[in-house]
């Protein structure tokens, strides 16, 4: 019996050596993890600390959402905040629907990054330019006095000082406009070709311009136009306000994408609402009350800048007193003796604006024919209205008449009481419509008059084909 009482309590020492031992290897295991990760957070602080050491390149400021940068010899990302320094070898990036802004101390470079942009900043060997490498994504960019260099795989776009660019770079290559002075590209196979304000190059399906290798400049992008609200409009708060805008080289550029802005002065600095918006239209509410200045600008630069700033007011419902055009009517002596109390005063709704007209005075008037003398005179329909009483915009259609009804040539939203058609490209034999109405932006939303009309007719002579040997292809008669 006692030799059973031993063996027990040889094996329960022994179990409880074997814990102890298994609790040593977890202790000492944690121990090692905790002197790596303190051995990394100090290579990481050196590897932090060591760039205070270098002078910075420059500076990134965050404009909307996010941004990141990474430094050269690092793989984590960093998020930045409001405004940090930058250094040669670093890598910057953005987000979806976000916005930054690159300066270089070096000759004042200016960098403005789309979204979901990657950019590594640079110099040149020899002259000490600054370099950007555009990986993927959209920039503008303005060099400095000692100019400036933009790369794109195997594309080095050399900028003059002071010269301006936007860029694209993608799946389907790289594009760019030059928006200022000049630039000189030299391709991957050792070809160079310079290029002025107004050109740029590219595949069409990045970015509009003239194809690689051909002469001519891009067609420039049309400014932007603010439509609604109108200059010194009036709302009341509380209430939802819709802006529109035209130009701005359509939905052709890359995600369609312009920047709203809103704030209580025409520079807009510390703006109220700053906003990326896909289309040409959004509708706010909540606006505090105040008067307010509103642009819009497009994201990916371009030959258009921003537009102009325009002026609106909020202001508050009017109180039952400011609506009183009469002193309170006295209190009255009742059969007892005793004062009633007086009557309550009223008050006068603000009155409605007036409806809106359909704009008259349509010209081409009715049953207007254009032939081939107009053609030969005018490469243009002017097209013009008589202005309507509280108008601050006016919407343009023009439909081709078909046996089934009107199919849509072209749509526009215009400030003015004239649109003028020169896309004869979309123009055939036949007879079209074109309609105008009047807009109007208030407190209660946009309000849309009654549609005038006018017809006219196109009588081109289609030219026939001719297949001449040795001539190839001719029309005419």
């Amino acid at each position: 019996m006692r030799k059973n009482i031993n063996t027990k309590l040889a094996d329960d020492r022994m179990v409880f050596s074997g814990k102890r031992a298994a609790d040593v290897f977890v202790v000492l295991f944690c121990l090692g993890g905790m002197a790596l990760c303190l051995w990394f957070f100090r290579q990481d602080l050196y590897r932090s600390l060591s760039r205070l050491n270098a002078a910075p390149v420059g500076t990134v400021t965050l404009k909307h959402r996010v941004a990141q940068r990474r430094s050269e010899d690092r793989l984590l990302w960093n998020y930045l905040q409001k405004t940090s320094p930058v250094y040669l070898g670093d890598f910057i990036r953005t987000g979806d629907r976000s916005q930054a802004a690159l300066t270089l101390l070096e000759g004042g470079a200016v960098t403005d990054l789309g979204e979901n942009t990657i950019i590594r900043i640079g110099a040149e060997k020899g002259t000490g330019q600054s370099r950007i490498e555009l990986s993927g994504g959209a920039l503008s960019f303005t060099a400095g006095s000692g100019g400036a260099v933009v790369v794109s795989g195997q594309n080095t776009l050399t900028l003059a000082p002071g010269g301006s660019v936007s860029a694209v770079s993608g799946d389907s290559g790289f594009a760019f406009r030059i928006d200022g002075g000049s630039a000189a590209l030299r391709e991957a196979g050792g070809r160079v070709e310079t290029f002025r304000a107004g050109e740029g190059s590219g595949p069409e399906n990045a970015w509009p311009g003239k194809r690689a290798g051909e002469g001519g400049a891009a067609a420039p992008l049309n400014p932007i136009r603010l439509i609604l609200p109108a200059e010194g409009a009036v709302f009341r708060a509380g209430g939802e306000i819709g802006f529109r805008w035209a130009g701005g080289g359509d939905e052709g550029r890359p995600g369609g994408l312009y920047t709203l802005e809103v704030a209580d002065n025409p520079a807009m600095e510390k703006a109220a609402v700053y906003m990326q918006v896909s289309g040409k239209r959004v509708v706010l509410s909540s606006m505090k009350t105040g008067r307010w200045y509103w642009r819009v600008s497009p994201v990916y630069g371009g030959n258009s800048a921003a537009s102009p700033a325009a002026s609106f007011t909020v202001r508050e419902p009017a109180s039952p007193a400011a609506g009183t055009n009469a002193a309170p009517a006295p209190a009255r002596t009742s059969a007892a003796g005793t004062s009633a109390a007086p009557a309550p005063a009223r008050t006068e709704a603000p009155p409605a604006p007036p409806p809106l007209l359909p704009p008259g005075g349509l010209r081409p008037e009715n049953g207007y024919v254009l032939g081939p003398a107009q053609l030969r005179t005018s490469r243009s329909i002017n097209f013009g209205w008589n202005p309507v009483p509280g108008a601050g915009a006016y919407e343009f259609s023009l439909y081709r008449e078909t046996g089934g009804g009107r199919r849509l040539v072209e749509s526009a939203e215009i400030p003015g009481s004239g649109y003028t058609f020169n896309k004869f490209n979309l123009l055939e034999r036949g007879a079209f419509v074109w309609t105008v109405r009047a807009l109007r932006s208030g407190s209660g939303g946009s309000e849309r008059g009654s549609i005038a009309e006018s017809r006219f007719t196109v009588d081109i002579p289609v030219l026939e084909r001719h297949d001449l040997p040795g001539a190839g292809t001719l029309y005419g008669n």
